[in-house]
C-alpha cells in the first residue's frame, strides 16, 4: 500500500508488473460539504452490541466485506472470528419492505467504520439520513472509502470535496512477470 504522492515508486512498480488494485480515500468532512440534503428521510434504526440486531448486522457486514474485498485480499478469517474482531459496536441499519436488513453503517463516535448495502437505490438515502443524524452530534465525520466497495464510494460521493490523494494497493500481476521471464530466457 502506497501513498499516491509516491510517483517514482509507483512508476517503478507499474513498469515491473504491479497493477493498481485499490484506491483508499481518507476524509474528514463537515455537514456543509454534503452535496445534497435529502428530500425525504429514510427510516433508520440505531444498534449497539446489546441490541438483538447486532449479530445480524455483523453477519451482513461479514458477507459484504468478503465480497467487496476479494479482488484485493480475499478474506480468510472465519465469520465468528471476524465478528469478535469488529472494532465498532454501534451503528445504524435500515430494513427493506420484507423486514430484512438492506443497509448498515457501523460507527464509532464520529467515525464511519463500515458501510454495506444490498440496494444501490436505497443506499444513498440511508447514507444521507445517517449522516444528518451523526452531524447533529458531531461537527465532523471521518471515514475511508475503497474504490473496490460501491457503497463506500456512494458515501464518498455524498460530499463535494477534492479527493486527489489516496492510499493505493498494488499487486504483482504474475502473468506479466512470467511473460517477462519467458521473453528474457
Amino acid at each position: 500500500m502506497l501513498d499516491s504522492t509516491q510517483k517514482s515508486l509507483i512508476d517503478f512498480l507499474t513498469k515491473n508488473g504491479f497493477q493498481l488494485k485499490r484506491q483508499c480515500f481518507s476524509l474528514t468532512v463537515k455537514k456543509h460539504n454534503m452535496k445534497l440534503l435529502p428530500e425525504e428521510k429514510i427510516t433508520i434504526q440505531k444498534f449497539d452490541m446489546h441490541n438483538n440486531k447486532y449479530l445480524d448486522c455483523c453477519d451482513f457486514l461479514y458477507q459484504y466485506y468478503k465480497n467487496s474485498h476479494k479482488v484485493v485480499s480475499p478474506l480468510t478469517i472465519s465469520k465468528d472470528q471476524f465478528i469478535k474482531e469488529v472494532p465498532t459496536k454501534t451503528g445504524y441499519y435500515h430494513l427493506n419492505k420484507n423486514f430484512q436488513i438492506e443497509n448498515i453503517i457501523f460507527t464509532e463516535n464520529n467515525e464511519i467504520a463500515y458501510i454495506c448495502s444490498t440496494n444501490p437505490k436505497t443506499c444513498p438515502k440511508f447514507t444521507q439520513s445517517v449522516l444528518l443524524d451523526m452531524f447533529s452530534s458531531f461537527e465532523s465525520i471521518f471515514f475511508e472509502a475503497d474504490d473496490t466497495d460501491w457503497a463506500a464510494m456512494d458515501l464518498l460521493n455524498q460530499f463535494d470535496v477534492d479527493v486527489t490523494q489516496s492510499f493505493n494497493t498494488y499487486i504483482l500481476d504474475t502473468s506479466v512477470t512470467k511473460n517477462k521471464l519467458d521473453n528474457d530466457l
